[in-house]
Parts: structure tokens; C-alpha cells; sequence
């Protein structure tokens, strides 16, 4: 980025990503992979169904032009505007966390599901892969604080341990135990979407 110390702050269209003439530095030095690590799902989709893929579009054919490959991972945050609370993660007392899609709750899956298709409808060759990245912040799963609270989750932790007089708490077993399925159950789902929009089976 033009700021690094803005990285993840600045909106993509406002970075100064790597150069054409920069990616043929780095392929004649036999570099033939590349990797964006942004993808704002809010500037691409910034209402419901009104695309805009300027930005990935300049990306990877300025890679395909120089003869890399790319890896376009799925969008890790700057989710819509247009999501309802309800599909964000939540922490106690119903604070909403808008930086985490809630995976308990089947409509977001279902809009995220859709645009990880769309991108691939638009993206997956044999120069570039769409890369599913787990629901993370930074260096741990999911979020740095107990964010399994929106009414999708709950009703989720309910049904896994049989019993509706108590809410899921951080360092309880049966909490740990439902967040464990439940991640393992998202992530298989994900990869399997990801596999058949990947059409080019090809693994780097």
C-alpha cells in the first residue's frame, strides 16, 4: 500500500498495489505466483446484486499478462453494508462485531456462498485459483473475544447440547466442543463449494 501503516484501513481502490513492470521483476527471478491479500467484499458488491470488479479485474490480468499465476482468496472483511445485523457475529449484550460474517446463520452463508461463486464464475482458470480463508481476526479462529452470542448461534449451541437454560461460555466444554463441530461442519461445507467452482483442479 501507498501508507503501510493504513494497511487494512484504506479501501482497495485507494492502494498503490505492485506495478506490471514490478511483476516482471519479480518473474524473470522465477516468482510465478501471486497473491492480493485484499478482497472488500463491500466495494465489489457495495448493494445487493451491483457488482464492481474493477479492481480484481486490473489485478489478475496484470498478472495473466506477464505470464503469473494468481491466488484470490475469499473476503476476510469489509463485508456489505447492506448485511443485517443478524449476520454478523455478536458479543455479549448484543454488541455486533461487522468485521466476522456469523457461519451459524444459513442466510449469510448463503450470500457468501453466492459471491465466492460469482467470483469464480469470473476468476477460476488455469491462472488463478480462488483460495477459501477461513472466518479468522489475525493470528486466532473467528474473533479475539467470545462473539458466539447472535440469536443464529445461540440457537445453534441449543440444539447441540440439548438444553435451553444456559448460553454458550468461553472456556465451558461443551462450548469449546459445540465451537469445534461447528467450525470443522463450516469449513468442509466452504472447501466443497470452493472445489467445484474451481473448475481447473490444478494445485500449485
Amino acid at each position: 500500500p501507498s501508507n503501510p501503516s493504513e494497511y487494512g484501513v484504506l479501501p482497495s481502490s485507494r492502494y498503490k498495489h505492485i506495478s506490471k513492470d514490478e511483476l516482471l521483476m519479480l518473474r524473470s527471478v522465477g516468482i510465478k505466483t501471486t497473491l492480493p491479500f485484499q478482497c472488500i467484499w463491500s466495494e465489489i458488491e457495495p448493494e445487493k446484486g451491483n457488482y464492481n470488479w474493477e479492481y480484481l479485474d486490473g489485478y489478475v490480468n496484470r498478472a495473466e499478462s506477464v505470464g503469473m499465476k494468481t491466488i484470490l482468496f475469499t473476503p476476510t472483511h469489509g463485508f456489505p453494508i447492506w448485511f443485517p445485523d443478524s449476520y454478523f457475529a455478536w458479543t455479549k449484550g448484543n454488541k455486533v462485531h461487522r468485521e466476522a460474517i456469523s457461519f451459524w446463520n444459513p442466510k449469510a452463508r448463503e450470500e457468501h456462498i453466492k459471491f465466492i461463486q460469482k467470483m469464480a464464475e469470473r476468476y477460476a482458470s488455469n491462472t488463478c485459483l480462488i483460495a477459501f480463508v477461513p472466518f479468522s481476526a489475525g493470528e486466532t479462529v473467528y474473533l479475539n473475544e467470545p462473539a458466539f452470542y447472535d440469536p443464529s448461534a445461540v440457537e445453534s449451541y441449543y440444539r447441540y447440547s440439548n438444553q435451553r437454560e444456559m448460553l454458550p461460555e468461553k472456556d465451558n466444554q461443551k462450548t469449546e466442543d459445540w465451537l469445534r463441530c461447528s467450525y470443522k461442519e463450516t469449513i468442509l461445507n466452504y472447501q466443497f463449494v470452493v472445489a467445484n467452482a474451481n473448475k481447473h483442479k490444478e494445485i500449485w
